[in-house]
């Protein structure tokens, strides 16, 4: 939703990061389910972040506040959605 792909940030500036996902899954998304770091640079983000209770087929909004590398470059994170075992989603 917010920072498009290929957004110029400059060298460690702080930005909030919003995604829309959906939850394609068969399972309520509730407690113990989580926004979670998978690969790239973490930005200084979170590990993980609890996600908002949601059903299936309806689509939710996550928001990280991250900070850019302080070297210049292209840099990505990648996050997704994890349940409470521990399994992606």
């Amino acid at each position: 939703m917010t920072i498009p792909y290929d957004t110029l940030i400059k060298p460690g500036q702080t930005f909030r990061k919003t995604w829309s996902i959906r939850n394609t899954g068969r399972t309520q998304w509730r407690d113990g389910y989580q926004f979670v770091f998978v690969s790239g640079d973490r930005m200084n983000g979170a590990e993980a972040v609890p996600l908002p209770p949601t059903m299936p087929g309806q689509d939710t909004e996550i928001s990280l506040d991250l900070t850019a590398p302080a070297k210049p470059g292209r840099a990505f994170g990648t996050w997704q959605p994890r349940e409470s075992a521990g399994q992606a989603v």
